[in-house]
């Protein structure tokens, strides 16, 4: 069982030129990052393959639905944040509207991070 301590949002910046691949990086969905509380780096790098995410996965959508946000799916990808390797675990979001990615109040896209502890 695990319990949410802290949930922080980061928001995605256009760089430089806009290419294509840019462009789809910046309007994908929504992804939501779990981070296990107090786990060192050495941690992360060898539980990184090794998420309990069938545990995270109804305490993340209870998260995003008690905000407001009604989520379709969430699908786990073990490349969520990286495309080229599984440094970047996390869910995808897909929202029953017709919104990609789930925004702030000026139309930014957001990605959710969020802290868990093992209760």
């Amino acid at each position: 069982m695990y319990k949410i301590t802290n949930v922080s949002v980061t928001e995605r910046r256009m760089y430089g030129a806009y290419t294509a691949k840019e462009w789809h990086r910046y309007h994908v969905q929504t992804r939501v990052y779990v981070w296990p509380e107090r786990e060192t780096v050495m941690e992360n790098l060898v539980n990184r393959r090794s998420r309990p995410y069938n545990e995270w996965r109804p305490l993340v959508l209870k998260e995003l639905r008690d905000a407001g946000y009604q989520v379709e799916k969430l699908q786990w990808n073990q490349k969520a944040g990286c495309t080229m390797c599984p440094c970047s675990p996390g869910f995808i979001v897909h929202l029953k509207n017709s919104e990609r990615a789930i925004c702030n109040e000026d139309r930014t896209p957001i990605d959710i991070h969020l802290t868990v502890r093992s209760v």
